[in-house]
């Protein structure tokens, strides 16, 4: 799974590179966002808490990238 910062997330993040961080929180939120909703669709609650807390903090670190950059 290619959620930051789950090993499929950290690979990711090494293929990318430092300079892709944006894109690489792009990346794992949707993952996050996908994975938690068919977490739900299949009655999965923990397995849906967890994607929605990756998603989460994905996006914090997305926030605070791209408003350091500013």
């Amino acid at each position: 799974m290619p959620v930051w910062p789950l090993d499929g997330g950290q690979m990711l993040g090494a293929i990318l590179g430092p300079r892709k961080e944006v894109l690489l929180h792009k990346i794992s939120m949707i993952s996050a966002i996908l994975l938690a909703l068919f977490a739900l669709s299949n009655q999965i609650l923990f397995g849906a808490l967890l994607m929605g807390y990756f998603a989460y903090t994905n996006y914090q670190r997305y926030q605070m990238i791209t408003n350091w950059r500013r």
